[in-house]
């Protein structure tokens, strides 16, 4: 069978043609934009705004919406063609002024939202149309919101372990956020520490400003700018332990820096373990052994002392230097059997 082409029922260049070309190319289009609105994976509404008697934007029609949209709301077209959409969706009504400012605007919004009525979370762009038409675009991300959700929960219960576990180390234990160091998180050992004092949401100069010129603020400083951890052991303070005086402390401490998830420095964790105790009863035996070795030193009898069967002095008093007429400096290390020889085998 012998087929005919438009231009073949018309004579070139004729009003005629014209218009047939336009509109089989219109319907053409028309066909394309039917197969794309019809088979597309996203929710699509056509809407029309309603004013009131002011020009404010109050509700709005649906006019068109695609099979995609019946699928993934679960609601079919015939409950919605033609109706205001507060009359459907009641809870849409604090998103109005968000619709009415596109058409206002004839700028596009996207936003994430969860429709209370379909029990369901939609990532939306709604974009301008024509005159008070303005058309909604649609996906269902229940699924991925709820995975965000069990992700969440499971941080915040990993993050209350990691508090509970923080808060109840037998060492002291604090969080400093930001370049200001300021407090966070403040264990009980700490607390007790420092008198129960008020620091959390403070920033440690002000939280210790009896730190001030001990290098200590600094030291957080080089920590969060450069991310390089600092371990002190033994560490001085003088610290108001709440009772308004200052009490000279000694610490063993770590300032790690902490990453957030961009991998940048946001904080600092300080572990200390309080060592006040170790050092000064250090501090009291070497005091006592001092003592006792200038008793040593200074007794009006010559003392030497020794050790192995050689006989290697190890300390001598005044009054030995005096009797053996040697230096104390010249015995220690030396044995008695070199140094004096003819006292060998006298008992």
């Amino acid at each position: 069978m012998k087929t005919t082409s438009i231009k073949n029922k018309f004579p070139a260049n004729t009003e005629a043609l014209k218009k047939v070309i336009k509109e089989e190319a219109l319907r053409k289009s028309e066909e394309k934009y039917r197969t794309l609105f019809t088979f597309i994976d996203q929710g699509y509404i056509l809407c029309e705004l309603i004013r009131n008697t002011e020009g404010k934007g109050i509700d709005f029609y649906m006019l068109e919406v695609n099979s995609t949209y019946e699928k993934q709301t679960g609601i079919s077209k015939e409950m919605l063609l033609g109706k205001k959409i507060l009359q459907v969706f009641p809870s849409l009504d604090k998103w109005m002024e968000t619709y009415a400012a596109v058409v206002d605007n004839q700028l596009p919004v996207v936003f994430e939202h969860y429709f209370e009525d379909t029990a369901r979370w939609f990532a939306i762009k709604a974009y301008p149309v024509e005159k008070e038409r303005f058309a909604v675009l649609f996906s269902n991300i229940t699924e991925r919101k709820q995975a965000e959700e069990k992700i969440k929960e499971a941080y915040t219960i990993a993050n209350a372990k990691v508090h509970k576990l923080f808060m109840e180390a037998p060492a002291i234990i604090s969080v400093l956020r930001g370049p200001q160091h300021v407090f966070e998180l403040s264990n009980e050992v700490h607390q007790q520490l420092i008198g129960k004092r008020d620091i959390l949401g403070k920033p440690v100069r002000e939280a210790f400003p009896e730190l001030e010129g001990t290098g200590i603020y600094e030291l957080f400083d080089r920590v969060y700018s450069t991310g390089e951890p600092f371990i002190g052991n033994e560490i001085p303070m003088k610290i108001d332990k709440g009772a308004g005086k200052l009490e000279e402390c000694f610490f063993n401490f770590v300032y790690q820096p902490v990453y957030n998830s961009e991998g940048e420095i946001n904080g600092i964790l300080v572990h200390g373990i309080d060592v006040t105790e170790q050092i000064l009863s250090r501090k009291k035996i070497e005091e006592s052994k001092n003592q006792l070795q200038n008793i040593f030193l200074n007794a009006a009898a010559a003392i030497a002392i020794f050790e192995g069967t050689e006989h290697t002095y190890t300390l001598a008093n005044k009054a030995y230097e005096k009797l053996s007429n040697r230096k104390a400096a010249d015995l220690l290390g030396e044995s008695m059997e070199v140094l004096f020889p003819e006292l060998i085998g006298t008992g």
